[in-house]
């Protein structure tokens, strides 16, 4: 009984031992990892810079009248004017008139009456300005500037070649082209004239020390002249 069990024995173990060992590789599979390149694509910022223009605010000088021998006034003040508004004008660079005669009756040019300031010496009457109530450069019974004239002993803010005494006649042609010259047509004496056509009542004339490019004028009278 021993030996049939023992025989048992060696036949289970014989039976283990044949049993083929099943080793199971563990494969181990590795998924290719596809690691995906995470492409950043930045696009090109264009910043186009807003370009605000700001204009600047538009300046206009105007620039302040200076004196002047004109056909129509002297510059800083115009004819047709009224007499306060010539002195008013002309007094901060001369002071005030030295003469004025008030309204005076005028029975020939031009009528009714007529009015005369001086600026400068009140002897020599350098810068004289002139003013009726006839119908010239306003209506008629209007208080106005109409004429002014000058003989240089006043010093003015004016220096040739702008027309001023002393301005020669060569000058004076380049000023004024049209300008006519020549003899006094109301004297004998070999004295000189010039001439600048207006327009209407706006006139500028006066006297010269001859008619050479070299001679100079002597006097200046503009718009209107009587009684001075």
């Amino acid at each position: 009984m021993k030996r049939v069990l023992a025989a048992l024995l060696l036949l289970v173990a014989a039976c283990g031992d044949d049993d083929a060992a099943t080793t199971t590789a563990a494969v181990t599979t590795t998924a290719a990892s596809t690691t995906t390149a995470a492409v950043t694509t930045t696009a090109a910022e264009s910043t186009t810079a807003a370009t605000t223009t700001t204009a600047a605010p538009t300046t206009t000088t105007t620039m302040a009248p200076a004196f002047a021998f004109l056909p129509t006034g002297l510059g800083v003040v115009d004819f047709g004017v009224s007499p306060e508004a010539v002195a008013a004008a002309l007094t901060p660079m001369f002071g005030p008139p030295t003469r004025d005669t008030g309204w005076i009756a005028e029975p020939i040019c031009p009528p009714p009456t007529y009015r005369l300031m001086n600026f400068g010496s009140a002897t020599e009457f350098d810068l004289t300005v002139i003013f009726t109530t006839a119908e010239y450069f306003a209506p008629a019974g209007t208080e106005q500037f109409f004429g002014y004239s000058y003989n240089g002993l006043l010093t003015v803010p004016v220096s040739p070649p702008a027309l001023t005494v002393g301005t020669t006649v060569a000058q004076l042609e380049a000023l004024y082209p049209s300008v006519q010259h020549g003899p006094h047509q109301l004297l004998d004496a070999p004295a000189h004239e010039f001439h600048v056509d207006g327009d209407g009542y706006y006139d500028l004339r006066g006297a010269l020390s001859g008619g050479a490019a070299t001679d100079v004028v002597t006097e200046i009278r503009g718009g209107g002249s009587c009684g001075e």
